[in-house]
């Protein structure tokens, strides 16, 4: 892990801009907007290979969907099945678009595109002598395309970085009729660029920590609490940990003291 990255790591954490050299590139407003609101940029690090890039915010789409799955199995003389829990899994679809001010900014921001582009392929070590054929070396896997995404507190685990995830589908949309930018360069033709695109992802979060509720035995059903390290889930808030843990078990409890909170997110 490089010393860059690890500094922009705990940059993160601690709720900073991490560093874009390629901001100078970036028209005014943009560099502005970018270098000094965290929520301005998506930034996706590449586990294992310790390196990072960050794109402009320009959403035009976030969902995210969980998913309960259930084993069911019919039983003759039952109008419903017997159901039995599997799991819960997640799904997160990014979409946003990437403005460039002139091909300077443009080339840059092709390079980061082909950057996240090729780190959904994994690494491989050599191993073993030089193949006659093809005159390189046998060819391990060494670690897949994990990766982590982080926008705001909107894309965020409870320590405040990206959430480790696998990203499923990435699609790039070249916006042609928005027109295009072209770079002189030492070659005959110019290189193009179109002045927009738009990047879909579709992206699985892995689970980091155990999540559900804990029971803190049958005689105290109401101190059940979550289990994970952050009552901040999916989504971190601005409530202290003693208000969440209020929220969460103002059903069970109902002490006065809590009926405020409850009445504040819920509008009772």
């Amino acid at each position: 892990m490089t010393a860059d990255f690890t500094k922009n790591f705990l940059k993160l954490a601690q709720g900073q801009v991490p560093d874009d050299k390629s901001l100078q590139r970036a028209s005014p407003g943009d560099k502005e907007i970018r270098s000094k609101y965290q929520f301005a940029n998506v930034l996706f690090e590449f586990v294992g290979r310790g390196n990072y890039i960050t794109l402009p915010a320009y959403l035009t789409s976030l969902s995210n969907n969980f998913s309960a799955d259930w084993k069911t199995d019919s039983s003759y003389g039952r109008s419903d099945p017997i159901a039995v829990y599997d799991k819960t899994t997640r799904r997160i679809s990014l979409n946003f678009t990437i403005p460039s001010y002139d091909s300077n900014e443009a080339n840059i921001n092709y390079r980061k595109i082909n950057e996240l582009a090729k780190n959904l392929y994994p690494s491989y070590a050599g191993v073993g002598g030089v193949n006659i054929v093809s005159g390189e070396r046998n060819r391990v896997l060494t670690s897949p395309p994990l990766v982590r995404i982080k926008f705001a507190n909107l894309i965020v685990n409870n320590e405040g970085i990206g959430l480790l995830g696998r990203i499923t589908s990435l699609g790039i949309e070249h916006d042609v009729a928005g027109g295009f930018l072209f770079e002189n360069t030492s070659y005959t033709q110019p290189n193009i660029y179109t002045k927009f695109f738009s990047i879909s992802i579709a992206f699985d979060p892995m689970h980091e920590q155990p999540l559900g509720y804990n029971s803190f035995g049958i005689a105290n059903l109401g101190a059940e609490q979550w289990a994970g390290n952050s009552s901040d889930f999916p989504y971190k808030n601005g409530l202290t940990s003693i208000e969440q843990n209020k929220f969460n078990n103002v059903s069970k409890t109902a002490r006065p003291d809590d009926i405020s909170i409850e009445d504040e997110i819920l509008g009772g």
